[in-house]
């Protein structure tokens, strides 16, 4: 299993409006075999990340299908591996989070 830190953002609003919500998605092997597949399907099956994108794509389609994403465009980051465990185990799973709990979450990870 793996853990996706999901930022959606809209580069077309205003500065300090940009950042519109977070998500965070666990993915597991079963999730990415199954994007593994459809991007072998794909056009782009010469051109992916081998390791990395079926990962991504999982994350993007369940983060999709749970209603978390606002529109925009997103970045993904692997925190699977984080220096604070403790800190990943705690965040609040599958739903839209708002810029503010991004923040409170971002100021709790050095503690």
């Amino acid at each position: 299993m793996r853990t996706f830190w999901m930022s959606f953002v809209n580069p077309d609003l205003p500065k300090g409006q940009q950042n519109l919500v977070i998500c965070i998605i666990d993915i597991d092997d079963l999730d990415a075999e199954a994007a593994r597949v459809k991007l072998e399907k794909s056009q782009f099956k010469d051109t992916y990340h081998k390791k990395k994108a079926p990962w991504i794509m999982a994350a993007t389609a369940k983060a999709h299908s749970m209603g978390c994403t606002p529109g925009g465009e997103v970045t993904s980051y692997d925190i699977t591996d984080h220096e604070n465990p403790v800190w990943v185990q705690r965040l609040p799973r599958n739903r839209l989070l708002t810029s503010a709990e991004a923040d409170a979450l971002n100021d709790q990870q050095v503690h």
